[in-house]
């Protein structure tokens, strides 16, 4: 009995010491309550010929990214060195162990002691040469033009007095100034509606016109001298009538438009002629603006007073208070933009009795108000009535303004001045007048003569943007340029404005032989529509501003 216990004694003896030569390490794993597992490690010393790493315990944490349990396989962790002993091989690195089993403690974690490793030299390279990054210059911009020109050539006549300036821009430095009559030779058109003349300076296409206009002179035996007569304009006088005061003077054009300021509007009635006979004014109204005896009429006076009347004859007194008020800013604005500019704009001033009182109280209302696209005031222009939307100023006059697109005015299309009565023609007349300002010689009946073919937003009765005479829907005009026949065309060439809107169909009378032209809407069609804003009012109970915001989309009133 004691010699075999003797024996078991001797046999683990051996055994343990043969398990203590084989391992050589003791390892010790805590599993910490949060599931951090904390392994504490003898490493032992591993010898090269380089270094020589001294025996140290170290402790690592091994920190899981969801803190799962002991069940779950954690693919990935981030292991924190909290002290690390210097080791030069990537080999020495203590990897976590991986739990395959469910129980509450992990089975014991062994190592291998690390063989001893022979560093190998790395024999020297011959470092690449340095290469040098070509150098990338910067990306050239070409700035964005300030306007587009399109090759025109041709003669012109300024409408009115007015300035040439030395850009194509609204408010750029004067160059020279014009006066009505004035011939001048155009060599370019651009894109913000300034026509390039042959010296190299620009004329707004707002003053110039192709038709000859007559040189004015007097009636009277007197030399007085004429406001409108060459170039000696703006030297000499100019008859003027001053609306708050009832009384006629003469001053000279530069003494005229310095009378400009924010309370004081200047313009030239264009509805009255005036003449000076024995030292006297002599004033007619007239509507033949070809008379040779035709000298216009210069009007100053409050802003107060020159919207008020502008407003009744544009306008009506009897239309809704909230249209007049849109009106009288639109007035206001149109005559302000004009002076700050220096020039004088045309305006029609009221010649009949109406309801003052109540003109009065809308304008007074508004005075001062202008409406504005950013930092400029607009181009406020207004028009009678439309073809159930209004017109835009590119499809009338070929200039692009952001304000000045079509907008829906369908409301007026239930009234009867929507629709016009046929203004009807003889055959033989438009036959020869579509010869002498086309050039096309029409044949055949009468009632293939006109087809519409396109009108502004595809509408039935809109504004007529293409139309074909005799089959053919271009022209060339009198300086050889080939041009879309449209609407506009018809009526302010062919027609001579006898029609009032380019908004029509046509049709064809055989018992009298005529052709008749049914027209939509009043005048030009863009902007402000009085009858629009009128309808606007009645019917829907809209304000002076919500009216103008609607016609003049993007501007504000100020």
């Amino acid at each position: 009995m004691r010699k075999a216990s003797v024996w078991k004694i001797a046999a683990a003896l051996f055994i343990g010491c043969v398990y203590i030569w084989l391992f050589g390490v003791v390892q010790v794993v805590e599993v910490s309550a949060n599931h951090e597992i904390q392994v504490s490690v003898d490493i032992p010393t591993v010898t090269t010929p380089d270094t020589q790493a001294p025996s140290s315990s170290t402790t690592l944490k091994l920190q899981d990214i969801y803190r799962p349990g002991f069940e779950d396989y954690i693919p990935e962790t981030t292991v924190e060195v909290i002290t690390t002993p210097e080791v030069t091989t990537e080999d020495n690195v203590i990897r976590p162990p991986e739990y395959t089993n469910q129980g509450t403690t992990p089975p014991p974690v062994t190592t291998t002691p690390l063989p001893e490793t022979t560093t190998e030299a790395i024999p020297e390279t011959t470092p690449a040469p340095e290469t040098t990054t070509p150098v990338i210059p910067p990306p050239v911009f070409t700035p964005v033009p300030e306007w587009l020109e399109t090759e025109v050539s041709g003669v012109r006549y300024v409408t009115e007095s007015c300035y040439s300036r030395k850009k194509a821009l609204l408010g750029a430095e004067v160059a020279d100034s014009y006066s009505r009559g004035d011939k001048v030779t155009v060599t370019a058109r651009t894109n913000t509606g300034y026509y390039k003349l042959s010296d190299g300076n620009f004329i707004h296409e707002d003053y110039l016109t192709e038709n000859e206009i007559a040189q004015t002179t007097t009636t009277s035996g007197n030399s007085t001298p004429k406001p409108d007569s060459g170039t000696d304009a703006l030297a000499g006088q100019v008859y003027v009538y001053h609306a708050d005061k009832d009384e006629y003077f003469s001053c000279t054009m530069e003494e005229l438009k310095a009378m400009a300021s924010d309370d004081t509007l200047i313009g030239y009635d264009q509805y009255r002629m005036v003449t000076v006979e024995n030292g006297k004014f002599v004033v007619t109204h007239t509507w033949d603006f070809n008379n040779p005896d035709y000298t216009y009429l210069y009007v100053v006076g409050s802003a107060r007073e020159l919207v008020i009347e502008a407003v009744v004859a544009e306008i009506s007194d009897w239309y809704e208070e909230e249209a007049i008020k849109a009106q009288a800013i639109c007035d206001y604005t149109y005559l302000r933009k004009k002076n700050i500019y220096g020039t004088i704009p045309p305006i029609h001033l009221v010649t009949y009795n109406y309801n003052r009182a109540r003109v009065e109280k809308c304008v007074d209302a508004v005075l001062g108000l202008a409406v504005y696209y950013g930092d400029e005031m607009i181009q406020s222009t207004f028009t009678a009535a439309t073809a159930g939307y209004t017109n835009s100023s590119y499809d009338v006059w070929g200039v692009y303004y952001p304000y000045l697109v079509s907008v829906d005015s369908s409301w007026e299309m239930k009234y009867d001045t929507f629709k016009k009565d046929g203004a009807r023609f003889d055959s033989s007349y438009i036959k020869q007048r579509v010869s002498d300002v086309l050039g096309i010689e029409l044949k055949g009946s009468p009632a293939n003569w006109f087809s519409v073919k396109d009108t502004l937003e595809g509408t039935e009765n809109g504004w007529v943007t293409s139309v074909a005479v005799g089959g053919k829907t271009t022209y060339t005009d009198a300086n050889g340029v080939k041009r879309k026949i449209t609407g506009r065309i018809i009526r302010e060439q062919v027609l001579d404005f006898a029609i009032v809107s380019a908004a029509f169909t046509v049709g064809y009378d055989e018992s009298t032989d005529e052709l008749i032209f049914y027209i939509y809407g009043s005048g030009h069609g863009v902007g402000f529509s009085q009858f629009g804003a009128h309808i606007a009012a009645q019917d829907m109970g809209w304000t002076y501003d919500k009216i103008l915001a609607h016609y003049f989309p993007g501007t504000e009133i100020r």
